[in-house]
């Protein structure tokens, strides 16, 4: 008879040979005890690269690798959701990384409110040597700050403000859900959360779960922004019409128009690379800095922003702005 299984991890794997080690030793090391026992299911959706034997070197027999469908991401994710043995479900993509002790946090939520449909916790950003690119910090004016959040109403509403991966959920309750729908062939996981609200409370505390790896080989970099967007916007239509009258479009069986790959490059701007996307994660995280007094600091984050995209000038401008701004009286505090 196998181990009893208290969590189960679902990892949805394409090419990650780099990375996917890190991924499972992140979930694997120090996250649990005996007494919260821990699977990871790792879907392995047509990977070329040698990523399976990168988690077969691994040799732990908590992990298990099955085929994944090759059908898109939600596909993979209901094909790991089927073998899952746990009665706490969560995600973490093979390229992005646990926080440690965040297992047996997040458990512990759901066992002291047996009312929790589930709990998630907030996500930084990183970058693809693992260096932070976003505050791991929330202000400290917002609302999740410094004590846990009930974000139900806004999920209902379809608004979402954290990252599936960062969500310990209920296996009974995804399973009533179906699982990820098969429509979205990005937001899967937007939509998701929104359908987990509808069928009860879900709590987030202002506690780091995970670190997100930007990637150009991601599907958020590799899609057409025009079509991104698109789903983006479905996932929260479709949670207003619930909240209306208790179904979407794709409930009653009429799936919107979504633009083909050719129409969306058309219309669409260029897609943003990774180092964009962190150079402009960066920008923005060096003037909190600044704000904050953190002179040095927010030097050395804005001048990751100009090495990360060196021809953008107004990358460099800024630098040179805050550099003066920091020279000034009063212009910034200890580092």
């Amino acid at each position: 008879m196998p181990e009893p299984v208290r969590v189960t991890v679902l990892m949805p794997m394409r090419n990650a040979r780099p990375w996917v080690a890190d991924a499972l030793r992140s979930i694997l090391d120090g996250q649990t005890d005996a007494a919260t026992p821990l699977e990871v299911v790792v879907i392995d959706d047509g990977s070329t690269d040698g990523s399976a034997d990168a988690v077969a070197a691994l040799q732990d027999p908590r992990v298990r690798v099955i085929p994944g469908p090759q059908r898109g991401i939600s596909a993979a994710f209901n094909a790991g959701l089927a073998e899952a043995r746990g009665d706490v479900l969560m995600r973490c993509d093979a390229d992005d990384l646990y926080e440690l002790g965040r297992i047996a946090r997040q458990v512990a939520q759901l066992d002291a409110d047996s009312d929790l449909v589930a709990v998630c916790g907030r996500f930084m950003m990183i970058d693809a040597s693992g260096r932070p690119l976003s505050d791991p910090k929330p202000p400290m004016d917002a609302p999740d700050a410094t004590s846990p959040v009930d974000i139900t109403d806004e999920l209902r509403h379809g608004t979402t403000r954290t990252h599936l991966c960062t969500f310990a959920m209920r296996t009974e309750h995804v399973r009533c859900l179906g699982g990820c729908r098969a429509f979205f062939e990005i937001a899967e996981d937007l939509d998701l959360q929104c359908r987990l609200a509808g069928l009860g409370p879900v709590r987030m505390d202002p506690t780091t779960a995970y670190r997100y790896r930007l990637l150009d080989a991601s599907i958020t970099h590799q899609t057409v922004s025009a079509r991104r967007e698109r789903f983006t916007e479905l996932a929260k239509a479709f949670a207003l019409q619930r909240l209306e009258s208790g179904e979407d479009d794709l409930d009653r069986g009429a799936p919107p128009e979504v633009p083909s790959d050719a129409e969306a490059e058309s219309s669409s701007a260029p897609r943003q690379s990774a180092a964009e996307h962190a150079a402009h994660l960066l920008c923005g995280r060096a003037w909190s800095e600044h704000r904050s007094g953190q002179r040095v600091a927010a030097l050395r984050t804005m001048t990751r922003a100009c090495l990360a995209r060196p021809a953008h000038l107004g990358m460099w401008r800024g630098l040179v702005v805050m550099g003066l701004r920091s020279l000034a009286p009063g212009g910034g505090g200890a580092s």
